[in-house]
């Protein structure tokens, strides 16, 4: 793990570290708190780097994951839904599930956990066989929600589309220049 990284980790750390120790796992509350969840979602991904004071390996992480994720943590479970599209965490690739996951973080977005409803976009412009319909308009409305709570990747996506007109968006110069713009205004 790089030197600057590590006085960041450390304090995350020693919190999984008691918590593992008493078998419990945290309140509910400590995922609520943004510092502490945004560290522990960066550090339970790097579980072949490091065990991360979580003891029972990866299966304990996923515990911790799942338990974050039924306590409605957007981030959470977003991690899980990309989990278990992409085959990470080692988890079997299972699209179902990893849609369910996408699909409650989007419910539960915020301006720091708006990345569900870009997938989710990217998903239903191209489909998925047997999971996903392809759906543009759909898709769009998913970024402009996205862009609303700040995403500049779905801002720029929408940005192309209102430019080329491309999933079924009209040509619109004055949208596309907005949207464009609009990672910047904030």
């Amino acid at each position: 793990m790089p030197p600057q990284y590590l006085p960041i980790v450390t304090p995350t750390e020693s919190v999984l570290q008691r918590a593992s120790k008493t078998s419990i796992v945290p309140s509910p509350s400590l995922y609520l708190l943004p510092s502490t969840a945004i560290l522990m979602l960066c550090i339970m991904p790097v579980h072949a780097v490091r065990t991360a004071g979580v003891v029972g390996g990866r299966p304990r992480r996923l515990c911790i994951f799942g338990k974050a994720g039924a306590d409605l943590h957007p981030g959470a479970q977003y991690r899980l839904g990309i989990a278990e599209l992409n085959r990470e965490l080692g988890l079997s690739e299972r699209p179902k599930e990893g849609v369910k996951w996408l699909k409650r973080s989007a419910e539960y977005a915020t301006a720091e956990f708006p990345r569900a409803l870009h997938e989710l976009a990217l998903l239903h412009e191209k489909g998925l066989d047997n999971v996903v319909f392809m759906g543009n308009i759909y898709a769009a409305e998913l970024l402009a929600q996205a862009s609303e709570l700040g995403h500049a990747p779905s801002a720029y996506r929408l940005g192309e589309c209102y430019e080329y007109g491309k999933m079924g968006c009209p040509q619109d110069p004055a949208l596309s220049i907005h949207y464009y713009v609009c990672p910047f205004s904030s």
